[in-house]
């Protein structure tokens, strides 16, 4: 008993101080909308992500009715490089058993007046049509409880409401051609490749005109400029969540490990022989989701995929960040560690991280 008590002091300690470490890097800000509560409200956020926001959502503490204007707060996380700078957690414990988290994306509401925070009014929902970084199948949808700093899986469904999943018209199209690259034509109130409607033309023996062809894309054609809009909103893949309730939500599956390759890991700085003895980020390039390791899984609880897009790094307690060499990293063969011990040599980036953009830069990160 004496040993579990030590070593869930430990682990506290742990995460009290990567909290003070990742504090030195700015999180992803807030995005602030003005919106009347008597008004039904459709918010487009600068990723092209939807709020769906009723009229009269809203309530104080107490369940008053509101009136007037309030302030919708809203942000998302979408890569690593900003579950980093955030100090996310994307471990789900279930039954005793930690499950790590691949994201198709998060986001985070709440909604204030005169400062105070809001909550949703009963019986209503605000639905959230996030334009997701990834298509993912088998979605579920957790909620940050953040007293614990762990995520709870909720029962409300993921919807999709992506274009390319139906068939739309300018989809088929879309699917066909980079219009950008290819000698374009106005046939049928449509843009479409002039070896496209050739194929028409052949198949009903010449007996369909169109207008003079194009031989670049024109930005400023008012036809194209209507079409632009809907070829890139349809690009989009949309992931649709009703929320009854402020918070950090998650777009999230169950990543399954089954061909990771275990062994034992010693991480030390260059220049430096003492180990490394602290919180290390593991992140895969085809991968939405952040690994973190703590000093007491370095020993019987590490695990790689044997693969060699991956970035390893530590945030150091004075903010700088320690990087795994692209060249080193190159020359290791993940999958013949199996079982074996093996000592990482990370080297210190000269610069202060203070920035998500610059996290990214300096570690490879999305």
């Amino acid at each position: 008993m004496q040993k579990i008590k030590i070593l869930l002091l430990a682990v506290a300690a742990i995460v009290l101080v990567n909290q003070k470490i990742n504090a030195t890097i700015a999180s992803i800000p807030y995005t602030a909308y003005r919106i009347h509560v008597d008004s039904c409200k459709v918010i487009r956020h600068s990723t092209g992500s939807l709020i769906f926001v009723p009229s009269h959502a809203f309530t104080d503490e107490k369940g008053k009715k509101l009136s007037g204007y309030v302030t919708l707060n809203y942000r998302e996380f979408r890569t690593p490089a900003d579950m980093v700078s955030a100090n996310i957690p994307m471990i789900y414990e279930e039954n005793g058993k930690r499950h790590q988290l691949q994201s198709a994306g998060m986001f985070e509401i709440q909604v204030v007046q005169n400062l105070k925070e809001l909550l949703v009014a009963k019986g209503k929902k605000i639905q959230v049509r996030m334009a997701s970084p990834n298509d993912l199948a088998g979605l579920e949808s957790y909620i940050l409880n953040k007293a614990k700093n762990t995520w709870e899986k909720l029962s409300t469904p993921v919807m999709d409401f992506s274009y390319a999943t139906k068939k739309d018209n300018l989809k088929n199209i879309n699917s066909e051609y980079d219009r950008r690259n290819k000698i374009m034509v106005k046939y049928d109130g449509d843009i479409i490749p002039l070896d496209t409607f050739s194929a028409l033309k052949k198949k009903q023996k010449d007996s369909i005109q169109y207008q003079p062809e194009m031989d670049s894309y024109d930005p400023n054609d008012p036809f194209y400029k209507k079409y632009d809009s809907i070829y890139k909103y349809q690009q989009q893949v949309f992931k649709s969540l009703n929320v009854d309730k402020m918070g950090l939500y998650n777009y999230d599956m169950i990543y399954h490990r089954e061909d990771a390759i275990p062994f034992a890991v010693r991480f030390h700085l260059k220049g430096d022989t003492a180990a490394l003895n602290q919180q290390v980020f593991v992140v895969y390039d085809n991968l939405n989701m952040v690994i973190k390791y703590e000093p007491y899984q370095f020993a019987a609880e590490y695990y790689m995929l044997p693969q060699k897009n991956y970035r390893i790094f530590a945030i150091l307690p004075d903010g700088k960040v320690a990087i795994m060499p692209t060249k080193k990293r190159l020359g290791i063969d993940i999958s013949s560690l199996r079982g074996k011990s093996f000592d990482f040599e990370l080297e210190v980036h000269p610069k202060l991280i203070t920035t998500r953009n610059e996290l990214a830069l300096a570690t490879g990160i999305k």
